[in-house]
């Protein structure tokens, strides 16, 4: 399911989704003229549109209307415990003796370690070694933490590969702990999906999004398309098509 699961958000989301369109159209240009055109234009329109930044705001507003920004530690209430959660690795980054953290991660890391020094609360940094990789997501946010930030990682959760297992492996080692609630930091874009897995595994969670850019006023280089927005988009479709799988899939253990 894991692995079918990648393969169809694959060959659905950008860039390859509107690739394939565009191929297709052209492909069919030649017998279907009007069924070609219509193909190889919205594959174009797609790549163009979820390249603007303006898109891009616009797809994450629902996520940050859903989960605002952590106010202060008074919002925690009862919560014994941060989790973060993994947002990818940088495999061949010499300067790092040959790994280190993506941006994504590293900007969890941060707010983790703000929030360990404001709260005091234990920390546990979760996520496996990636493919290719030779050293855990959470060894490596584990020895940035304590290294570069200055604050202690009790747990380090080395072998999840996606955001169930995320769950289910750091209530296994939460919940025999006595620890039912939890702050969560991840993407806000993530978070919907992050907080469901790991109430599905009897924890209840304290949202502690971070990377918040759609409520901004828009300035005329929002409206020219960027990677950085095209990466973004595809990000937020990413996540809406894991919770429809998520549903997919509920659906059919209930048949």
């Amino acid at each position: 399911m894991f692995f079918l699961h990648k393969a169809l958000g694959a060959l659905v989301l950008p860039p390859i989704g509107p690739l394939i369109l565009i191929v297709l159209g052209a492909i069919a240009a030649s017998r279907l003229p009007r069924f070609g055109r219509v193909l190889f234009l919205s594959g174009v329109i797609l790549t163009v549109v979820l390249a603007l930044p303006c898109v891009a705001d616009l797809l994450q507003w629902p996520a940050e209307a859903e989960f605002p920004p952590l106010k202060d530690a008074a919002a925690l209430g009862d919560a014994t415990a941060i989790v973060v959660l993994g947002g990818g690795t940088v495999r061949g980054a010499t300067e790092y003796a040959g790994e280190t953290l993506t941006s994504v991660t590293l900007r969890r890391v941060r707010y983790a370690a703000d929030l360990e020094r404001r709260t005091g609360l234990p920390l546990l940094v979760s996520g496996g070694k990636l493919e290719g990789g030779e050293f855990s997501e959470a060894k490596l946010m584990g020895d940035a933490l304590k290294k570069e930030f200055g604050v202690p990682v009790r747990w380090e959760e080395t072998d999840s590969v996606d955001t169930e297992e995320n769950a289910a492996r750091c209530a296994s080692i939460l919940r025999p702990l006595g620890i039912r609630r939890i702050v969560l930091v991840t993407d806000v874009g993530h978070m919907h999906r992050a907080r469901g897995e790991f109430e599905g595994h009897g924890l209840s969670v304290v949202p502690a999004p971070v990377d918040f850019r759609a409520h901004h006023a828009w300035l005329w280089p929002d409206f020219i398309p960027q990677a950085s927005a095209y990466e973004r988009s595809s990000f937020i479709l990413h996540e809406w098509l894991g919770q429809f799988w998520i549903r997919l899939v509920k659906a059919a253990k209930r048949q």
